[in-house]
């Protein structure tokens, strides 16, 4: 017995599903992700990375 395919004549043929609005908003999500990791990677590499602030000024009372 042979199989059903979009190949054989008899099979079943099911269309490529296509790009809608919910795909293009998930590719502009992961642009402005990325953006924004490199945006925070930029502005932490101007105090060259300090996380914990040790070499912060105390203000002034």
């Amino acid at each position: 017995m042979s199989q059903l395919d979009s190949t054989n004549p008899g099979g079943i043929y099911e269309e490529k599903p296509r790009s809608n609005i919910y795909t293009a908003m998930l590719a502009v999500a992961f642009v402005a992700l990325c953006f924004a990791s490199t945006m925070l990677a930029l502005e932490l590499k101007e105090y060259n990375f300090d996380w914990k602030a040790e070499n912060v000024p105390q203000a002034v009372r």
